[in-house]
């Protein structure tokens, strides 16, 4: 399956979520992933393992959700995302 999210403005990346690896082409891109400890389908263990090699992602584990962390805390997910593209200037 890709999955690609489309927003005015940003760039395109599609994201094959059948493989659990980071190509070299893809080393470059930034990378956040929102992993919920209650996630029994991504595991924290799992982001953490998918950012291993890949310069500029980063893994954010959320202790109080499961599959979707940006809805079970809103509002750390979405300081999360603001922090993490400030940081790298996006």
């Amino acid at each position: 399956m890709t999955v690609t999210h489309a927003q005015p403005g940003v760039r395109h990346v599609p994201i094959d979520t059948t493989r659990l690896y980071i190509t070299e082409r893809e080393q470059g891109y930034l990378l956040l992933l929102l992993a919920g400890c209650y996630d029994c389908t991504c595991s924290v263990a799992g982001a953490e393992a998918l950012t291993q090699g890949a310069p500029h992602a980063e893994p954010v584990a959320f202790e109080h959700s499961g599959r979707m962390a940006y809805v079970e805390e809103n509002a750390r997910a979405l300081a999360t995302v603001h922090d993490f593209l400030v940081r790298h200037g996006a």
